[in-house]
Parts: structure tokens; sequence; C-alpha cells
């Protein structure tokens, strides 16, 4: 009966549960950043949904398959599994669904009923922790040398697509080269370098083809995409992945458009004080940090949800505009777009 059920818990322990967080923080006893914490402890919203879902004596089978997923994805927000919980999380979403639906098939069921849902639940669960445990897909990357030579080019578009993984894009590509590095990438994926040179422009597109992504499991390695380019020549530079990291260092490079987007998990630029750059970073779901030299006109327009931020002191935030030190709407030299609706955007100054 409906007034047999009890009132929900979920908000009460978010309460607690923060509260308990900022005590230890401001004590010491729990060190570090407070956002950078809670950006750890966001799987706790799964688990106080199971634990909430068993207190109003509703279904066991999602309260037992989200305490199970907000344990996985906490494990490996702490370390204790070589998966990210963001990259865990795109792969794990479809069971969101399967739980809802077995919740509803067994719900307000007999007491026997309810056993058989819990004892399928267990399974999905003992099959989520293998997947996140045992798989080993190491041996399933392969790795690959990257060049590519300007060919006479004194300008460039280049397009740097990976699906999966961490991306690490720098300066100091040698001699007359566009591009080198390497780029690790399951079996049965290759990868398509597509190069053109037009009026001394070139026309750079790296991405992957082929099934590789569909069956590669995961697990404890993720694919490195580790790529230096050139400083020879202003650049337009696009880098893209689904779910993982990108790391861009623009020390050095001449780049004059930037375009930047990260699906689920984390974005980090580092930006050069020399540069006049156009920029747009892109982060749906994670944290975005931009390092930002001592000195550098910067303008960063935010397009933000219910994300947060912070503005280093110095800085000026009007509305949703952040400008450096000295920088104005009219003698910035770099300016970036961002765009993040859940997650951290942080600003960190560098000397």
């Amino acid at each position: 009966m409906e007034k047999n059920r009890r009132h929900s818990i979920f908000w009460a322990l978010i309460l607690i549960i923060a509260g308990a967080v900022l005590l230890l923080n401001t004590m010491g006893i729990l060190p570090g950043n407070v956002i950078d914490l809670m950006l750890k402890l966001w799987p706790l919203l799964f688990i106080i949904g199971g634990l909430d879902n068993i207190v109003q004596g509703r279904g066991w089978v999602w309260a037992v398959i989200s305490l199970g997923l907000g344990t996985v994805f906490l494990l490996a927000n702490f370390g204790y599994l070589a998966w990210d919980s963001w990259s865990l999380l795109l792969r794990m979403w479809p069971l969101i669904l399967v739980a809802l639906g077995l919740d509803l098939i067994f719900e307000g069921r007999s007491a026997r009923a309810n056993i058989i849902g819990v004892l399928i639940a267990l399974v999905i669960m003992a099959g989520v922790a293998w997947f996140a445990i045992a798989n080993s897909p190491g041996a399933m990357l392969g790795t690959f040398s990257i060049t590519q030579p300007l060919e006479g080019a004194t300008s460039a578009n280049v397009r740097i697509s990976d699906p999966v993984g961490r991306m690490e894009l720098t300066s100091g590509a040698s001699g007359d080269l566009l591009l080198e590095g390497i780029a690790e990438v399951p079996s049965k994926v290759s990868l398509a370098q597509d190069y053109d040179v037009q009026s001394k422009h070139g026309s750079l597109n790296l991405s992957t083809s082929g099934e590789g992504w569909e069956t590669w499991s995961g697990g404890l390695a993720e694919p490195l995409w580790a790529l230096e380019l050139t400083n020879d020549i202003p650049l337009n530079l696009r880098a893209e992945t689904a779910a993982g990291s990108l790391a861009l260092d623009l020390t050095g490079l001449d780049v004059e458009e930037l375009n930047a987007t990260v699906a689920v998990g984390w974005l980090e630029i580092t930006l050069d004080p020399q540069d006049e750059l156009q920029g747009k970073l892109s982060n749906p779901v994670g944290r975005i940090t931009i390092y930002i030299p001592e000195g550098a006109l910067v303008e960063i327009r935010l397009d933000t949800a219910i994300s947060t931020h912070n503005v280093p002191t110095g800085f000026v935030k009007l509305g949703k505009v952040i400008y450096s030190p000295n920088a104005t709407a009219s003698n910035a030299k770099i300016r970036l777009s961002v765009e993040q609706p859940v997650g951290l955007v942080s600003l960190v100054v560098v000397k």
C-alpha cells in the first residue's frame, strides 16, 4: 500500500555527506580542493539512490544495480581501477535502462519474485565487476608511428579525432614535419591520415576507421595519442575525443583558431601568452582546466548549465565573461568560448 511507503531520505543523505566532506576538508583530514573531492564523490548519487529505494520499500532490482554501479564508479575515481569513471559510464549507461525495466517487472510482486529479481541484478553486477576489473586490453592495442611532412605548406588546418583514450598535443615536430608522434589503437582499427596542399595551405585529417572501437573492451589500458605539431607555421587546430582526456599545450605553437572537444572526461589546455587566438572548448560532462600564463590577455565566455567555475584573484567576471588582469573586451589577444553543461571549469594562473 502507498500509505506504508516511507519518506525519501535522498536529499537528507546528500546534505549529510556534503556536510561531512566539507567538515573533514576544513579540518585537514581530507586535504585538497573541495570541488575536486566532490567531483570524485559524484558516484555516491547512485549509492544514495539505491539506499533510498530500499528505505522507501521500492523495487530491489534497481537498488542493487544502483549500489553496484555507484561502487564501481567510486572505485574508479579513487584509482582502484585503471578505468576512469566517465569512460565506464559511457559504456555502462544502458544498464540504467535495464535496471529500470527489471524494476518495473518485479516491483510489487511476491517475495519469491523479488528474490529472483535480486539474483538477476547480482548476476548483472558480477558481469560489470568482471568487465571493470578483469579485462586487460593492453595486448589488443597496437602502436603506430605517425609523421606528416609539410610538403611546402606555409599554413595548415589540422583535425585530429580520437574516439576513446588520452590525447596529448604539444609543440616540437622536427625538421619540415607538420606533425609527428605515436597513436595507440585497438586491433581491427586503422589510422586514416589524409593530407593535401593547395596554394601552400595544408589540410590534415587524422582519424580512425574500422570496427575495433565497437568491440574493444576498454579496461586496464587507455589508448594514448602523443603528437607534436610544428612550431614554424600558423595553424587552425581541431582536436576531438568522445571519452577520455585531451591535454593540449599551446606553448610555442602558432595557433590562430582552436576547437577542442571532449564529450565525456577531462580537457586541459595550456595557453601561450604570445598567441592571438580564437578558440572554442567543449566538454558536455567532465572538467575543463585552463592554464593561463601571467600577463596573458584572455577573455573567456562561459556557457554553462549546472557547472561550477573558479575565478582567480585579479580576474574580473562580468556576467558570463571573465577577463584576466589588464584584459578588456577591446585588447584581449586570446578569446575562448567555453561550453560545459555539467562539471567544473578551473582557471589556473601559471608563471
